[in-house]
């Protein structure tokens, strides 16, 4: 699965990089783990994922200084083709673990027009009017925020408050892009309970601490919630597997 989820995030950054040659991706070593970065536009953040897999594919992700209190967006309507889940396979996981997923979904709520989605428009405000592509601000996966967030938060506070940055708020919840295409939330015993689900009605809201709320009305995208924008400003993805 794993490498699965490399290939695809693989084809979607090259396909991004077609659409948009302005992106030009750090060397992996640029950037120290909490480190900050300013993009070209004054943008500002701290290095929060920085990793390196078994067969050489590389991420460098960035966490913006500052963040917002919004909703998701629309509650009516799902934005990630649900054929495309099951095509893709992301019913054999709990949720969504490709970064090419955030990219694509984002990419998707621009093309549908970002007023209706208030947590991506203010991400994606940090673009200053570029289109979406590898290496834009956006609204960060689960798995983005799980990863970073998960015994973590400690680092990442420390780091965002030496540099006079917004820190990680350790109350309510932050807006990730990942719908809740399955439907189940997890009590503190891990069991799982499987919910007559509405994909257009729900996202999945993380902690500061990487847990997930029980009751099923907080992750209804009408909710306020906090939200922070993350950037990938490094990738390296090994070529001799697009061919496998």
């Amino acid at each position: 699965m794993k490498k699965a989820s490399l290939i695809l995030l693989s084809l979607c950054l090259l396909s991004c990089l077609k659409q948009n040659r302005a992106f030009k991706p750090v060397g992996f070593d640029t950037y120290n783990l909490y480190d900050v970065y300013t993009d070209s536009h004054g943008n500002q953040g701290i290095v929060i994922l920085k990793e390196q897999e078994d067969d050489g594919a590389q991420w460098v992700i960035v966490l913006s200084a500052d963040e917002t209190d919004s909703s998701w967006g629309l509650p009516d309507k799902y934005v990630y083709p649900m054929e495309r889940y099951a095509k893709d396979g992301f019913p054999d996981t709990k949720y969504p673990q490709q970064y090419s997923y955030a990219i694509d979904l984002n990419q998707r709520v621009e093309a549908q027009g970002l007023s209706s989605y208030p947590a991506f428009a203010w991400c994606h405000a940090k673009n200053n009017g570029e289109t979406v592509h590898a290496g834009s601000w956006i609204l960060p996966s689960e798995e983005m925020m799980f990863k970073a967030l998960n015994d973590n938060y400690l680092q990442i506070n420390k780091a965002l408050s030496a540099h006079n940055m917004t820190p990680i708020s350790t109350t309510g919840f932050y807006w990730t892009c990942t719908e809740d295409i399955n439907g189940y939330i997890s009590d503190s015993s891990n069991d799982h309970f499987k919910y007559g689900y509405d994909p257009a009605a729900r996202a999945i809201p993380i902690t500061y601490n990487a847990m997930y709320p029980i009751q099923k009305t907080v992750w209804e995208k009408s909710n306020i919630h906090h939200v922070r924008a993350v950037k990938i400003i490094h990738y390296y993805y090994p070529v001799k597997h697009q061919a496998e």
